[in-house]
């Protein structure tokens, strides 16, 4: 990777809210990093989600969870995001 183009990250948070656990899946983003932001080999950035965040039909995105879940993480269970990706171009039709 070059990262001339950035980098498409997936973040998992767990839940902050009064009651829930550090095990308590909350929410995933799947985010475009631009290469502004983060550049190898740098191992870590500061970003928020809500300003990277991919979103929209085009992307076909589908998260696994789709919904908050209580204590996810306890027993080695994991958040997962597929999403459509074509290749790269300077255009597209």
């Amino acid at each position: 990777m070059d990262n001339t183009n950035g980098a498409v990250c997936f973040a998992a948070a767990v839940s902050s809210a009064t009651g829930k656990g550090p095990n308590d899946f909350a929410a995933g983003y799947l985010m475009h990093v631009a290469s502004s932001v983060w550049q190898p080999p740098a191992n870590k950035a500061s970003l928020q989600p809500n300003s990277s965040t991919l979103t929209g039909g085009k992307y076909a995105i589908v998260y696994t969870p789709s919904a908050a879940t209580a204590f996810m993480y306890t027993e080695g269970y994991y958040a997962t995001v597929q999403w459509y990706q074509p290749k790269y171009a300077s255009s597209y039709a």
